[in-house]
């Protein structure tokens, strides 16, 4: 277990490992030790790694002071591969390819041959968060309209929805799902549980949901016709309305992220659809929609991603 206790030395000395695999808990000091222990044991080139969880790599542009770090992980080389481990983090799974690497920019390898901090290069990975949604509408415009939605976890994302599997009640899930589609269809209701599939390996959590969706379609104001609108509910939610453009100090952007949604529409007869293919490139994210027809069915395809962590204030009037 992650435990602390922070008082007198042990707020800055770990426990020897021997102590923290009988006591059966620990701090980041204590855990990252006995990992750097046992690695060794193994073989494996490893190493305690100090780094600053909040600040992160402005530590480099820091005089040297003992207060700059507030967590300890793990450095470990294997077979020409860099690894950052985090002992304390729960519900992790994957190879060592595909589990979540922290990041925190700089750190302060410990070792002797080490009197710099060392920039935290890893291979680039991207936490990603996909949707694919189905919307059929080849029943009548009176009739209920099936919506399933299937949203796949990776890397970082993954590890937050085991933790919130294994720590939230499953009926309170189920409840905060139906309410978060209520905000666009007040009658929406489940018609089926919701499954969750882990797959240990690839390091990705699919969470597939079912639902009726009664009087999808709205009357225009002119009375002749209906209409209903798309929204790529995963994406909109990162890209807020700002304020303002003016801004006197750096915005914080998460990074790196992935994201995709894909809506697809089945639809009852022949419509009139325009494809199009539009995207927008940025220096700090990218954003690209798709529109395509094929066989009755329309397939709206989203896609953003971000290149850095940051807007810088005279980039904030074109971001």
């Amino acid at each position: 277990r992650y435990l602390g206790i922070e008082m007198g030395a042990r707020s800055y000395a770990p426990n020897p490992p021997e102590m923290v695999l009988r006591q059966r808990f620990g701090d980041c000091k204590d855990k990252s030790l006995l990992m750097v222990t046992l690695l060794r044991e193994l073989g494996i080139e490893a190493y305690p790694a100090l780094v600053n969880t909040r600040y992160r790599k402005q530590i480099a542009e820091w005089q040297p002071t003992p207060t700059a770090f507030n967590h300890l992980i793990v450095y470990a080389h294997m077979e020409g591969k860099a690894y950052w481990l985090d002992p304390t983090r729960l519900y992790q799974k994957g190879t060592l390819d595909t589990l979540h690497q922290p990041d925190y920019g700089r750190a302060l390898v410990i070792d002797t041959a080490t009197s710099n901090l060392t920039e935290m290069i890893q291979i680039h990975t991207y936490h990603e968060k996909s949707v694919d949604e189905v919307y059929d509408l080849r029943g009548a415009t009176g009739e209920s309209t099936a919506f399933s939605v299937e949203t796949h976890y990776r890397r970082y994302y993954a590890d937050g929805m085991r933790e919130s599997l294994a720590t939230q009640n499953h009926d309170e899930i189920k409840k905060n799902y139906v309410k978060f589609y209520e905000r666009q269809f007040p009658d929406i209701r489940a018609t089926r549980d919701f499954v969750v599939t882990d797959d240990a390996l690839a390091n990705q959590v699919t969470v597939a949901e079912a639902y009726a969706i009664p009087h999808l379609w709205k009357p225009d104001k002119d009375g002749g016709t209906v209409r209903f609108a798309f929204y790529p509910s995963l994406i909109t939610e990162y890209l807020a309305k700002l304020p303002s453009a003016t801004r006197a100090m750096p915005m914080s952007v998460p990074y790196p992220i992935r994201l995709r949604h894909q809506t697809r529409i089945p639809l009852p007869e022949s419509f009139r659809v325009t494809e199009s293919n539009d995207s927008i490139s940025d220096p700090v994210f990218s954003f690209t929609r798709k529109v395509h027809y094929k066989d009755k069915e329309v397939v709206l395809d989203y896609r953003y991603e971000t290149k850095r962590d940051y807007v810088a204030p005279d980039e904030m009037g074109r971001y």
